[in-house]
């Protein structure tokens, strides 16, 4: 018999080694997520309900189910995953992070990181709001803002990837330059999120604190996938509005 889908139940599954203390806690602390840590509940859980979000503890004692979620057939195989680590301990480092994960948290998880997660994933701006984030800076000029748009859909996604290359690399005054002109960018079309986001990463770079700067990475690269996956709708509004 075919499984029954469960379309739109939590944000998060949070797949966590209950060895650390910070698990009692995130499993109750907020009413979006799924925490767990047994293996037949974890494959149950990824195999009947489709989630916008996956977190997976590197520290927990079997990791075979990460190929179930890869797998195309499954519902989460789309699903962003992000890997927790605890560099002093875990035995799965040789894994490929920017192979098989959207990216990375340093462990210990917070629950106000937990909220801001959540928060991400399930407030996204719609192609309007960008829209009138760039109208209100450009004085309601379309085509300017149609100008600008193109140079962000261009620009951007070639940045975040300089940026993630440049800190895995550890070269981090090249990674520092580029946030800085991201940040620019950023400030100066009004995306306040993703500048604001842009600007933790920059400071952290300062202080070359891993954790920090795998953190802001990772809130600087989510933000403007929520831009860029808006990119086809936001471009069909303004050339419809300057179309005679």
């Amino acid at each position: 018999m075919q499984k029954k889908i469960k379309q739109n139940g939590q944000v998060i599954i949070l797949m966590i080694d209950d060895v650390d203390a910070d698990f009692a806690l995130l499993k109750r602390s907020n009413p979006n997520i799924i925490a767990t840590k047994e293996l037949p509940d974890i494959i149950s859980h990824i195999t009947t309900t489709r989630f916008k979000l996956i977190l997976i503890d590197l520290s927990l004692s079997s990791l075979d189910f990460i190929s179930r979620i890869t797998d195309p057939g499954c519902i989460n195989h789309k699903t962003p995953v992000i890997a927790l680590i605890n560099p002093a301990k875990d035995r799965h480092n040789n894994i490929s992070i920017p192979t098989l994960f959207t990216g990375k948290i340093i462990k210990p998880v917070t629950e106000q990181q937990i909220d801001t997660l959540v928060n991400l994933w399930q407030t996204k701006p719609s192609a309007l709001n960008y829209i009138q984030m760039i109208l209100d800076k450009t004085k309601n000029n379309q085509r300017l803002a149609l100008t600008i748009f193109e140079k962000l859909f261009e620009e951007l996604p070639v940045q975040i990837l300089g940026i993630k290359d440049a800190i895995e690399s550890r070269q981090y005054a090249l990674a520092q330059t580029i946030t800085h002109k991201l940040n620019g960018s950023a400030s100066f079309c009004g995306l306040t999120a993703i500048q604001k986001a842009a600007n933790a990463l920059e400071n952290s770079l300062t202080n070359i604190s891993i954790t920090e700067l795998e953190w802001h990475l990772l809130i600087l690269q989510q933000h403007i996938l929520n831009l860029t996956n808006r990119q086809r709708a936001i471009i069909a509004y303004l050339v419809k509005k300057l179309l005679p």
